[in-house]
């Protein structure tokens, strides 16, 4: 999450549009996105893309998160063809300089763009799934709903980025499924917010990053990606990413051992999120440069709505969650 090549992984945008897997890649909007995106013409980039694009996203979000690609990869010098992959998504590399990106599209019938995602051109989609071996808990107490979690695209926006690939993003809704009340500009405002955060492992704090600023909701910080944020060492050799934690909140210090249950931090809005929220994510090693992402079971995960407790559970977008009394 550092450096600028890390910041292409994180970011996808999803739309959901079927296409006949027979039609060719349209070599016509790709050369109008990559014209448009050089010269930064927000009319001609809105007119790229299909109306079914907008509506998961707004436009706003498209054209601000392409001026933040473009702020940190250039102007795109060339770009080629390389494969229609078996989600039947067109795949084309784009190259500035010496950087590179993966430009995954889905063309319409009339040539626009329907969906398209930009990642680290090393991405590789046929890493082998590990599960973890450590012991995990929820890392909150009370009721909690999943915003990201899944091994799809349309569940989990993390997948594409190898480090982070089986993340969760946590938030706190109330019944009629806000995650607010009052003023959306105040963080105290929102459920989550300065709520416990508890370690879900046994294991050692191995990196600490505290005293960034919560951001004003829908202002993120993309120089500080995760935050305020603690990375632990499991016992079994994984190691356990929380982030966006609340500014100067972090109770514990580097190379302090922790247990299972007690309490790091409290949730916050720090880093690029846009509202207060817990990320969460396992890794093979310590370093998001050079991690690919292990898949999270929980030992014990209680499903209020269907009043079910689920043994060894990895939770999906949507679902309540927390910790079961046992």
């Amino acid at each position: 999450m550092k450096s600028k090549t890390q910041f292409l992984t994180i970011i996808i945008f999803i739309t959901t549009l079927s296409l006949n897997a027979q039609h060719s890649p349209d070599k016509l909007a790709i050369a109008s996105f990559v014209s448009a995106f050089n010269r930064f013409d927000s009319t001609d980039l809105e007119a790229v893309f299909a109306d079914e694009l907008f509506k998961k996203i707004t436009r706003q979000q498209v054209i601000q998160f392409l001026r933040d690609i473009k702020a940190n990869f250039g102007d795109i010098d060339s770009y080629y063809f390389k494969k229609v992959d078996e989600r039947n998504l067109s795949v084309y590399i784009l190259q500035s300089g010496n950087k590179l990106m993966r430009f995954l599209t889905k063309p319409t019938e009339d040539g626009r763009l329907s969906r398209f995602i930009i990642m680290d051109v090393n991405y590789n989609e046929e890493l082998s799934e590990k599960h973890n071996k450590s012991s995990m808990r929820l890392p909150f107490n009370g009721t909690w709903n999943v915003f990201w979690g899944g091994d799809d695209e349309d569940n989990n926006y993390h997948v594409t980025n190898r480090a982070q690939k089986n993340a969760f993003d946590f938030v706190i809704r109330n019944e009629q499924g806000k995650t607010f009340q009052g003023d959306s500009t105040k963080n105290e405002n929102y459920f989550a917010f300065a709520k416990d955060i508890f370690s879900p492992c046994n294991g050692k704090i191995v990196e600490l990053i505290d005293g960034i600023n919560d951001n004003v909701p829908g202002i993120m910080n993309r120089k500080k990606l995760t935050g305020n944020t603690l990375v632990i060492k499991a016992r079994k050799g994984e190691y356990v990413l929380l982030a966006h934690l609340k500014e100067n909140s972090i109770v514990v210090k580097k190379g302090q051992r922790v247990r299972m249950g007690q309490k790091l931090a409290l949730c916050g809005n720090s880093g690029n999120s846009s509202e207060a929220h817990l990320h969460m994510h396992i890794m093979d090693k310590p370093s998001l440069k050079d991690a690919t992402g292990v898949k999270c079971f929980f030992t014990h995960v209680l499903l209020p709505k269907r009043a079910t407790t689920n043994r060894n559970y990895s939770p999906l977008k949507g679902e309540q969650v927390a910790n079961p009394k046992l």
